[in-house]
C-alpha cells in the first residue's frame, strides 16, 4: 500500500509544473555542470535502509500535516542522499518561505531548516534511473572532478525531477558539494563576480 501511496500522489504532483530550485551555472566540464546554489529552506526526514517512507512523510507535511495545517506547494527536484546507512530525503520549500517562517512540523523526524548557499557540481542524466545507473554516473562525476583538481565536501546528492508515471524527457541529476577554491581559474572568476552579484543584492535588500 505504501509504493502505491506514492505512485499515485507522485503521478498528482509531477504531472504539474511546479516552482523548481533556482541556481546559476558557471561553466561545464566534461558535462558536469559547475552550479552555485543560493540558500534555500529545506523540509528533510530520515529513514533506515529498506525501510523507506521518506517521500509519504513529507508529502504530508506539505499536505496540511503541520502545526499551521497549511498546504504548501510542492517544488523540485527531489533530493536523496545516503549516509551512514540512513536514507534522507528532502523538499526544497518554496522561495516565499525564506523570508516568511514556513509551518512546524508535526512528525518529530521531519526537520525544517535553511540550507546556506555553496558550490555544486552536477551530472544530468535521462530515463528512469536505478542503482546500477546511479552508480555509472557517480563514478563519472567522480573522475570528472579527480580529473580538474576539484575537491569533493560532500556524499553524494541523487536529484529527481519527475513523476514515475512521466515517460519521456526524464531528469536525473548526481551532485557533490564541491571546495570553490579548488576550481579552475576560469570558473573562479565567475565565482568571485556571483559573490560579488549577491553581496550587492544582500545589501540592497538591506
Amino acid at each position: 500500500m505504501r509504493y502505491l501511496f506514492i505512485l499515485l500522489v507522485g503521478s498528482q504532483l509531477f504531472g504539474q509544473r511546479y516552482e523548481t530550485q533556482s541556481y546559476t551555472a558557471l561553466g561545464i566540464l566534461n558535462s558536469v555542470e559547475i552550479r552555485y546554489y543560493p540558500a534555500s529552506i529545506q523540509v528533510k526526514t530520515t529513514s533506515q535502509i529498506g525501510n523507506n517512507n521518506n517521500f509519504s512523510k513529507l508529502f504530508k507535511y506539505i499536505s496540511k500535516g503541520n502545526q499551521s495545517q497549511a498546504k504548501i506547494a510542492m517544488t523540485t527536484p527531489v533530493y536523496t542522499q545516503t549516509k551512514d546507512g540512513q536514507q534522507q530525503m528532502s523538499f526544497v520549500l518554496p522561495k516565499k518561505y525564506m523570508e516568511n517562517p514556513p509551518p512546524t512540523p508535526t512528525a518529530k523526524d521531519v526537520l525544517v531548516k535553511k540550507v546556506d548557499g555553496g558550490y555544486f557540481a552536477a551530472l544530468r542524466f535521462g530515463g528512469y534511473n536505478s542503482v546500477k545507473k546511479t552508480n555509472y554516473h557517480e563514478n563519472k562525476l567522480k573522475n570528472t572532478l579527480y580529473q580538474a583538481g576539484i575537491n569533493i565536501q560532500s556524499e553524494l546528492f541523487v536529484l529527481g525531477y519527475n513523476s514515475p508515471f512521466a515517460l519521456i524527457n526524464r531528469r536525473n541529476e548526481v551532485m557533490y558539494a564541491i571546495d570553490s577554491l579548488s576550481l579552475p581559474d576560469s570558473l573562479l572568476q565567475k565565482m568571485v563576480s556571483q559573490k560579488e552579484f549577491h553581496a550587492k543584492n544582500d545589501l540592497e535588500l538591506k
